[in-house]
């Protein structure tokens, strides 16, 4: 793997208003800053009936798959997304946590969204010396915020659009 291959961000963006379980697009973009121009990639779900938790666990497992196609060891990644609970499931080491319990919450039951959670934890293992995860807001945010609002309206009217005309 090479190494020192400057910083990434990534910002994870989802359409999602509430904890409960609703139709919902979300959005990641993949920064690249090495040099005076950053490289970008992104991609983007759209789910019938999800919780913003899962759709942003999905999205940044997403996100750090892509980077991991690279073989690359980062100095940094710094992750910018808006759900509290992943925030803080790795800022308090809870990830360490329920590995060393073979997954399993404080409760002794199975870490909800277990294979993402999983997948996600080994791919940061993998990829970098430093993470940085947290609730501050890129330069991308705003932008991406309403491209999910838009593309979820579309996704509502495709999908009426079809139930209208029996394409189910």
């Amino acid at each position: 793997m090479d190494s020192n291959q400057g910083r990434v961000n990534i910002t994870v963006v989802t359409s999602c208003r509430g904890p409960a379980k609703q139709e919902a697009v979300g959005w990641y973009l993949i920064e690249h800053i090495k040099g005076k121009e950053p490289e970008t990639k992104d991609g983007y779900l759209y789910r019938e009936s999800i919780t913003g938790k899962t759709l942003t666990l999905q999205l940044l497992t997403n996100a750090l798959f892509i980077l991991s196609k690279s073989n690359v060891i980062y100095d940094t990644i710094e992750v910018h997304i808006e759900d509290k609970y992943i925030e803080s499931a790795y800022l308090n080491n809870w990830m360490d946590t329920w590995k060393d319990s073979d997954w399993n919450n404080s409760r002794g039951k199975p870490v909800a969204d277990q294979e993402t959670w999983i997948q996600l934890y080994d791919l940061m293992d993998s990829m970098s010396k430093r993470f940085i995860v947290g609730d501050k807001r890129s330069s991308y945010s705003s932008i991406m915020h309403m491209w999910c609002d838009q593309k979820l309206s579309i996704e509502k009217r495709l999908r009426q659009f079809k139930e209208d005309n029996n394409h189910v």
